[in-house]
């Protein structure tokens, strides 16, 4: 018999499955009430979601409409610029905008511009990137394929001889090319003469608040010290592992077509004289910048706001009148898209959004109309051919 035994491994109780268990009965009472205590969690979560949302302050000033956009002519949202006149300033469209603070807004404040209409989920334009070369790695001209037709300066009209690490763009691609670069001076009055009025910003009556980044040829990238700050508005894990700067392979300078800031030096995609005959394109964005690298993270739905600036000790108190002036570069007519700005100062569930406080309580609401028809089913008649 030992031997037997042995032969089958031992009869014990684990390799028989015979040690004791519990196995929960799924009875009719039980389902119904896990349903109903689902329901409980779900709609007491969706009310707390959307008491939170509606104790979000913000404020929205559409910009677009204003002078009916006017643009120059043929512009299609390209910037224009000539070597030989460097004050391209003049093509753009300066507008002013004022909007009133309707409520009390506690520091911090986060400003959002807005967009609508506008597909960065469209696949075509999520893959036109190179993250490699956008993370410090090598950049070859073999190596940034997913970039076409922005991988190096004369790529859209496949100009002869210009296929060389020395005339990549850093960064490439498409969604490089096509980054916000509408820029604002948000100015506060004090005073009974309004901002827009010839002399009065930027004096006591109406004081500078945020300079945002500026692109005029005559100062390089500039972040006024005023009372917002574009620091923190990338996450952390961008600013640490995605983004740095370009590199060109064996450590040489990097490429010739790249964001050179700190120089003061401009660099433009479709350069004048690198392209001869095509006219100039956006400025080349700089891959430590946070303003970019919070672009780069494409959004999911075609309206969306991205961070902008953050005011950390500016309290905006009810009825102070802001002025805002617009150099509008960024063309949406194209597509009909609108552009807004967006003061707000989100809690920690974020923006204003009931959406997802809603589907809580949408979802909590079938499940108890589940659970109790369950209940009125087995109470009524399953429950009497028990008894």
């Amino acid at each position: 018999m030992a031997g037997d035994s042995t032969k089958r491994g031992g009869l014990n109780a684990f390799k028989q499955q015979q040690l004791p268990s519990w196995s929960p009965i799924i009875s009719p009472p039980v389902t119904s009430g896990c349903y109903i205590l689902i329901a409980i969690m779900l709609i007491a979560l969706g009310i707390i979601v959307i008491a939170f949302s509606g104790g979000v302050k913000e404020f929205e000033v559409r910009y677009d409409h204003i002078n009916n956009e006017v643009l120059p002519p043929a512009n299609s949202g390209l910037l224009p610029y000539t070597t030989t006149n460097p004050d391209w300033k003049t093509y753009l469209t300066y507008k002013w905008v004022s909007v009133q603070v309707p409520e009390d807004m506690e520091p911090p404040v986060y400003l959002y511009y807005k967009l609508t209409k506008f597909y960065q989920n469209h696949r075509g334009y999520v893959k036109n990137r190179d993250d490699a070369s956008l993370s410090g790695g090598e950049m070859t001209t073999g190596g940034i394929g997913d970039c076409a037709p922005f991988r190096w300066a004369g790529d859209v009209q496949q100009e002869e001889g210009m296929e060389s690490e020395a005339n990549i763009y850093a960064p490439c691609g498409l969604i490089a090319y096509s980054m916000f670069n509408d820029t604002f001076n948000i100015y506060q009055q004090l005073g009974e003469k309004t901002c827009d009025e010839a002399g009065v910003a930027g004096t006591a009556a109406c004081p500078l608040i945020c300079a945002t980044r500026t692109t005029d040829a005559a100062q390089a990238s500039v972040n006024v010290a005023q009372q917002c700050t574009e620091e923190g508005i990338a996450w952390p894990t961008d600013k640490a592992n995605k983004f740095a700067a370009p590199y060109r392979p064996g450590g040489a300078t990097v490429p010739t077509y790249r964001s050179a800031e700190s120089s003061g030096e401009r660099k433009y995609y479709y350069q004048e004289g690198a392209v001869p005959g095509l006219r100039e394109g956006h400025l080349i964005p700089n891959q430590t910048d946070e303003d970019f690298m919070v672009w780069m993270r494409t959004a999911t739905l075609p309206t969306f706001r991205k961070l902008y600036r953050i005011f950390p000790t500016k309290k905006f108190v009810t009825g102070q009148t802001l002025y805002i002036l617009v150099a509008d570069r960024y063309d949406t007519s194209g597509f009909e898209g609108r552009k807004y700005l967006v003061f707000s100062n989100p809690t920690w569930i974020g923006g204003k959004n009931n959406f997802l406080g809603a589907v809580f309580v949408v979802v909590g609401v079938i499940c108890f109309v589940v659970g109790i028809s369950y209940a009125v089913k087995w109470a009524c008649f399953d429950g009497k051919k028990d008894r």
